[in-house]
C-alpha cells in the first residue's frame, strides 16, 4: 500500500495553522519514497508555501464548490459535484487517503467518495465550531463518514467531544494528535526585561474565529490605557482594515501595534505573554509556541486551550469570548504580573510533557505502523 493521497479540505484560507500538519506529513511520505500526491482546491492566489509544496509533490486540483454550512456540504455539492469528485479520485487511484479538514465536517464529500470507491482513509480534524449545528441528512452522512475511517485524528479532546455532540454519536477510532510548531522545542528565549509589558496577539486577522474585536473592545477602558503595556498584533488577514479602523475609532494606537507576519521565534524574544481571545479553535499553534517559549498566556477556554494550559498556574483562561470574561482573565494576570516569568517556566515544563517534539513524524510513524 504505497500510493498515498492527501486531500486537504480547508474552505476558508489557502494557508493557515491547519495546513502545517498535512503539508509536513505529505513531505515526509514523499521523502520516504511513497508514491505521494495531493488533491487540493485551486485557489485564486496560491501562497508561496503551497506553491512550493505542489511543485515538489504531484498535485491535481479539485472541482470548485462554494460551501454553505447551513445546508450541509454534501447536499449543496449535489450529484454533479459528487460525480466529478469520483472521477478525480479514480484518476489518481490511491491505495490510501488522508483527509485533512480545516473544520470537522468539510471533508464529508471526500469521506463518501473514498468509501464508495473502497479506498481506506483517515481523517484529521482541526477546528470545531461549537455554535455550528447541521441538518439531519448531514448528521447521518457524517456518522457514516467517521465510522468508515480507519482512524479519526483530532487536535484536541474537546474537539472530539464537540464533534460527538454535534452528530449525537461516538466518533470511532478517534485519537488526539498535535500540530507542528515553529519554535525551538529544547530551548526557550530569555525572558525580556522591559518596563512596558508586551503582550503578543498571534493570529490571522479574522474576528470570526480569533476574536481580536473583543480584545480591542476590552482595551477600550481607562484602566488599560493608563497601564504600562503594549498589545502587539502579529499576522495578516481579511479583517486587517476593520482592525485598524477600530484602533483609530477607540484611540488605542498608544497601546497597540500591528506587526504583520514575524518568525514566531522572534516574537518571544520581545514579548512577555500571549493574549488570544478566540471564539473557536482546534489547538492554536500560537498557544503551544508561547508555552514552549516559556511564556504565560491569556486565552479563552475554547477547544484544546484548557488541555495544555492550567488556569492560574501556567496561564489564565477566560471563560468565554466576551469583554467581561476577557477583562476578568486579563485583570487576574495583571495582578500577578511580577510572576509571569515563573508562570512561563511552569508552562514550558507542562507542555513538553504533552506535545511530542515532532508531531508530523509522530503521526507518520503511527499511520505507517497501523495501516500501511
Amino acid at each position: 500500500m504505497n500510493k498515498i493521497l492527501f486531500i486537504p479540505t480547508n474552505s476558508w484560507s489557502p494557508w493557515g495553522g491547519s495546513e502545517f500538519l498535512w503539508a509536513q506529513l505529505a513531505t515526509i511520505f514523499h521523502e520516504k519514497h511513497y508514491d505521494t500526491s495531493i488533491f487540493i482546491k485551486k485557489w485564486l492566489t496560491m501562497p508561496p508555501e503551497l506553491e512550493a509544496l505542489t511543485s515538489a509533490i504531484p498535485t491535481r486540483f479539485q472541482p470548485y464548490v462554494i460551501n454553505d454550512w447551513h445546508k450541509g456540504l454534501l447536499r449543496l455539492a449535489g450529484i454533479e459535484y459528487t460525480e466529478r469528485a469520483l472521477r478525480g479520485i479514480k484518476k489518481i487511484h490511491p491505495d490510501f487517503a488522508i483527509i485533512s479538514q480545516g473544520v470537522n465536517l468539510d471533508g464529508l464529500i471526500w469521506m463518501k467518495v473514498c468509501s464508495d470507491l473502497g479506498i481506506p482513509y483517515v481523517t484529521i480534524s482541526q477546528a470545531v465550531q461549537d455554535f455550528h449545528w447541521i441538518d439531519e441528512d448531514t448528521i447521518v452522512q457524517l456518522r457514516r463518514g467517521y465510522a468508515g475511517a480507519r482512524a479519526n485524528y483530532f487536535v484536541s479532546l474537546a474537539n472530539k467531544l464537540q464533534t460527538e455532540k454535534q452528530i449525537g454519536h461516538d466518533v470511532p477510532h478517534a485519537e488526539v494528535i498535535f500540530n507542528p510548531f515553529n519554535v525551538n522545542y529544547h530551548h526557550a528565549p530569555e525572558y525580556p526585561e522591559s518596563d512596558i509589558l508586551q503582550l503578543a496577539c498571534v493570529a490571522r486577522y479574522d474576528f470570526y474565529s480569533k476574536g481580536q474585536d473583543i480584545l480591542l473592545e476590552t482595551l477600550n477602558q481607562k484602566k488599560w490605557r493608563e497601564r504600562p503595556l503594549m498589545i502587539n498584533f502579529y499576522g495578516r488577514g481579511i479583517n486587517e482594515f476593520i482592525l485598524r479602523e477600530l484602533i483609530k475609532r477607540w484611540d488605542l494606537s498608544g497601546i497597540t501595534s500591528l506587526k504583520g507576519h514575524v518568525d514566531p521565534a522572534e516574537i518571544w524574544k520581545t514579548n512577555h505573554a500571549l493574549v488570544l481571545p478566540s471564539r473557536y479553535e482546534g489547538l492554536p499553534l500560537a498557544l503551544v509556541e508561547a508555552l514552549l517559549s516559556a511564556r504565560t498566556a491569556i486565552v479563552t477556554d475554547v477547544s484544546g486551550n484548557g488541555e495544555v494550559l492550567v488556569d492560574n498556574v501556567t496561564g489564565f483562561l477566560a471563560k468565554a469570548c466576551t469583554c467581561e470574561m476577557l477583562d476578568e482573565a486579563m485583570e487576574r494576570a495583571w495582578q500577578v504580573r511580577e510572576h509571569w516569568k515563573d508562570f512561563g517556566k511552569a508552562a514550558r515544563e507542562h507542555v513538553v510533557g504533552i506535545v511530542p517534539e515532532n508531531p508530523a513524524l509522530y503521526l507518520f510513524e503511527k499511520i505507517k505502523k497501523d495501516f500501511l
